[in-house]
């Protein structure tokens, strides 16, 4: 969709002020234009914003992203991206270093806006950047991936086990390929930040199997979704929680300062998978043996960092189950 060079706001007054096509303010054929516009984004069943880049604070949205934020058009106007997207914040600071040729504006990515409620709408967005003679907007158009008011998800960690794609089916965690495409766009970012940090932490759960097999499948199935929950809970809003397969599970931890922060981390998920679960008037209980991979090691691919990640989980299985440890080099 091409915005022109017409701020946001002015598409407003134009609308709601009533200028005719032959209005000696407006030439005929920019007011055709922005009328068109307008009943474009008043139709559409995505979710536009716009976004001021100096300050990233909403200065326009369209009826259908008020609705599946449940703001009305003034109150949205208030909020910034910090606040209903903080995981878009990179996204938009990468679409302002590239404006109209950024991989942003071509790809699509799954992320989630935050609405009113509290509650996490999962979208799928472009972004694009529209220079304006007082400073660039950013434009993002997102496609909601279930429709507003059923079963949004209430943690960014779960979702609806009946959405199609991006997510697990058993846990409501991301699934791998969701995962992968998180981490790479980080490595990305962190080639032109340098200073970015992040870990991947590769979790596997001991003594699952002899559950498994001893109480049966959908016994296992219940253990799973409980350790998902703990290992969800045990990490921040912003950190991306899947299940990679099997019992094993993958944590993408962002900003952190140094190695230690995500050994704490680790820690943390092996004391609350520990604990005890009830299953089917059963007491068990799995301990998870943890590889960590911090960024900051040199990675260039999805793909090594994880396979680091892994192998230093096998390293922390075989010292002592419950133990984690961090992959030297890559």
């Amino acid at each position: 969709m091409t915005v022109g060079v017409m701020k946001c706001w002015e598409w407003k007054s134009v609308a709601m002020d009533g200028f005719a096509p032959d209005s000696p303010e407006v030439p005929p054929d920019v007011a055709t234009q922005v009328q068109r516009l307008r009943a474009v984004m008043d139709t559409s069943l995505d979710a536009i914003l716009f976004l001021d880049g100096a300050t990233g604070r909403v200065i326009d949205a369209n009826p259908a992203a008020c609705e599946a934020l449940g703001y009305s058009l003034d109150e949205i106007a208030s909020r910034t991206v910090d606040e209903i997207a903080p995981r878009a914040v990179p996204l938009v600071r990468e679409t302002l270093r590239s404006p109209g040729q950024g991989a942003v504006g071509r790809t699509a990515f799954e992320l989630e806006l935050r609405a009113k409620s509290g509650a996490e709408v999962a979208v799928q967005c472009r972004m694009r950047v529209v220079a304006e003679p007082g400073g660039p907007t950013v434009v993002v158009v997102a496609r909601p991936l279930e429709r507003p008011g059923r079963g949004r998800r209430t943690s960014v960690h779960r979702a609806s086990s009946s959405r199609r794609g991006g997510y697990d089916a058993l846990t409501g965690l991301a699934d791998r390929c969701r995962f992968e495409a998180r981490l790479e766009l980080a490595l990305r970012e962190a080639q032109r930040e340098p200073s970015r940090r992040f870990a991947v932490l590769f979790v596997d759960l001991d003594g699952f199997k002899a559950i498994n097999d001893q109480f049966g499948h959908l016994s296992g199935d219940r253990l799973l979704a409980t350790i998902a929950e703990r290992i969800a809970r045990s990490v921040r809003p912003d950190d991306l929680v899947a299940r990679f397969g099997g019992d094993e599970f993958t944590i993408f931890l962002d900003d952190l300062y140094s190695e230690a922060d995500a050994q704490v981390v680790g820690q943390r998920i092996v004391t609350a998978v520990a604990a005890p679960v009830e299953i089917d008037h059963r007491t068990v209980s799995v301990t998870a043996s943890i590889g960590i991979a911090v960024s900051w090691r040199g990675y260039d691919t999805p793909e090594a960092m994880l396979r680091d990640a892994d192998q230093a989980m096998f390293q922390a299985k075989r010292s002592a189950a419950g133990t984690c440890h961090v992959a030297i080099a890559p």
